[in-house]
């Protein structure tokens, strides 16, 4: 069995390998070598991104009189993910797995829990996809509670109904409830006919003069840089993902055992910095309003955008 087991943790590590591979196309992005002076061919490159070295510093990034509040988030997360009562079918499906098959149950325990309490502890503003490895083992434990509802319902109302309307009974209970989920839930995974990302990208596009350089944090960045790089939209500009770059310089520094105040302060005064001489040869343009940079520059509505000067 330890032999087999062996065997799979190595298979679970070839999709890296990836990364070596994909270098060898020389990426339009390469924000590894760009940002970090990371080589992903070599080994001590492929380890550095496997565990995840770059952002070790948001790890247990909150105060103890902060994570209360985290954890409630994430009962958020999960309540409205499984609409309540999935959380409640979950929890009757670990507890009746317990008294079933105990190791089986605790073991899926010992899945959660490393997970939950390492994400509730990550601060970064995007961690609720970061609990799907939860949300996948949570949907397991709501089908033992339904199943445990089916034993249920059979056992209290064996004497009342006969066996083919108890059965009718529990699958129409477990119909609708995922009828309801998919109705609920509709409106929030369709995405046929969603075209923000598209027009939000036109827009911008259409605001910016030739050989300009637009600011912009991650979620923004990214939408442009897709639609530049893989449809070859405007080519002329210059996307600045800041949160990429700020990212990395804290790494960079946080690595070499510098304060987090004086990390802060060094990067906004390197950011001013490159704005100041961007604007002497070129149009400089920011999608989010910043109010640090407001206090050095000018932000000048110009479509959906703000134009620097």
């Amino acid at each position: 069995m330890v032999p087999l087991m062996g065997l799979l943790f190595l298979a679970g590590l070839v999709p890296y390998l990836y990364f070596p591979i994909r270098l060898q196309a020389h990426p339009a992005i390469n924000s590894v070598s760009g940002y970090y002076d990371i080589d992903l061919a070599s080994l001590g490159g492929l380890w550095w991104m496997i565990s995840a070295q770059a952002y070790r510093f948001f790890m247990f990034g909150y105060a103890w009189q902060e994570i209360p509040g985290q954890i409630n988030a994430f009962i958020s997360f999960l309540w409205r993910n499984f609409l309540g009562a999935g959380v409640v079918l979950g929890l009757l499906g670990e507890v009746y797995g317990l008294i079933r098959k105990w190791k089986l149950y605790a073991g899926f325990v010992l899945l959660l829990l490393p997970t939950t309490i390492f994400y509730i502890n990550y601060k970064v503003v995007d961690k609720d996809t970061m609990f799907l490895a939860v949300y996948l083992i949570w949907a397991i434990l709501i089908a033992q509670g339904i199943k445990t509802i089916d034993v249920l319902i059979q056992r209290g109302f064996s004497k009342q109904f006969p066996p083919g309307r108890l059965i009718c009974i529990s699958y129409s209970f477990s119909i609708a409830l995922m009828l309801l989920t998919i109705i609920l839930n509709w409106k929030w995974v369709d995405m046929s006919s969603f075209k923000g990302p598209s027009l939000f990208a036109q827009h911008v596009f259409n605001s910016s003069q030739p050989d300009s350089i637009i600011l912009g944090q991650w979620s923004s960045a990214t939408v442009l840089e897709y639609f530049q790089i893989v449809e070859g939209k405007r080519p002329d500009l210059i996307i600045y993902n800041r949160s990429r770059s700020n990212v990395a310089y804290y790494y960079n520094e946080w690595k070499k055992g510098t304060a987090a105040a004086e990390i802060l302060k060094k990067m906004s005064s390197l950011e001013i910095e490159r704005i100041d001489q961007e604007l002497t040869h070129r149009t400089v343009y920011s999608i989010e309003y910043d109010a640090t940079l407001n206090e050095f520059f000018d932000f000048i509505p110009q479509g959906d955008i703000y134009k620097l000067k």
